[in-house]
């Protein structure tokens, strides 16, 4: 298996419509938002083929029946349910991530690109042209997007309607297909969004986004319940150490050397 976008001719539209059925999906939602009260953003995501992806739908649902929900959004039901009930309905959920990553053939590929906030305004300040925090999240998962197989192609990317990491790739995507010379815009068939209402896979995405920052936030939190601390840790092993996929942090350190990584390539 392979990381990262593969640099392949620009398919014809006769080929995007007839492999339409087995495209790579990609699904991603976010949390938290720069210039409020977050410590942290995070972009979470899941991929994978459109055969793997009616099943996971299917399993997904099961879980939400059995629980007596019609859809899963992450925060809320935090702020609504019990800790301990809250806790077991995610570790459910998550434990259907697991299982659909742990397939040899077509797994589903977890994500998630956490940015610190507080890194952020240090490095920015010190570097005023460094790129949005947003825009490090959409790097740090879209960027190395797993494509297992060339058949895999098109690759279609939805976001949660609303989400503000769409507008750091969607007129990148656009303007550089335009271009002459192919490179990974070529590989996107279509970069959207949609109701995270209707969308399980937008459900996961939203889950593994909150999982990974509630980690990041409670691990430098001072003071706070031990108990919460210890819970965070627990969702965020659940759903990335058992899981394949991509993760990645941006703390100061990070951005930095991602900020000279750039200057030296162009």
């Amino acid at each position: 298996m392979s990381t990262g976008m593969l640099l392949l001719p620009e398919p014809s539209d006769e080929y995007i419509s007839l492999s339409r059925r087995m495209a790579l999906k990609g699904y991603f939602d976010g949390s938290g938002k720069v210039g409020g009260r977050d410590a942290s953003i995070t972009l979470g995501g899941v991929s994978c083929s459109e055969a793997t992806l009616v099943q996971f739908e299917a399993a997904w649902g099961e879980v939400l029946d059995s629980l007596g929900f019609r859809f899963w959004h992450t925060s809320q039901l935090h702020y609504w349910m019990t800790d301990a009930a809250f806790f077991s309905a995610a570790l459910r959920l998550l434990d259907v991530i697991r299982k659909f990553g742990e397939a040899e053939n077509d797994p589903l590929i977890t994500y998630a690109c956490t940015t610190i906030l507080a890194d952020y305004a240090r490095a920015k300040a010190e570097i005023p042209s460094l790129e949005p925090a947003e825009s490090l999240c959409v790097n740090g998962c879209i960027g190395h997007f797993v494509v297992p197989k060339q058949t895999d192609l098109p690759i279609i990317i939805t976001f949660d309607r609303d989400e503000k990491f769409i507008d750091q790739i969607k007129p990148v995507w656009l303007e550089r297909r335009e271009r002459p010379e192919p490179d990974w815009s070529r590989q996107i068939a279509n970069i959207t969004d949609d109701d995270w209402r209707r969308v399980r896979p937008l459900q996961a995405a939203d889950l593994l986004a909150w999982a990974a920052s509630r980690y990041q936030n409670k691990k430098r939190q001072e003071g706070g319940r031990p108990h919460e601390r210890e819970e965070a840790m627990a969702l965020n092993i659940s759903a990335f150490f058992f899981t394949r996929g991509v993760w990645s942090l941006y703390d100061y350190d990070a951005m930095i050397a991602a900020h000279q990584r750039r200057q030296q390539s162009e």
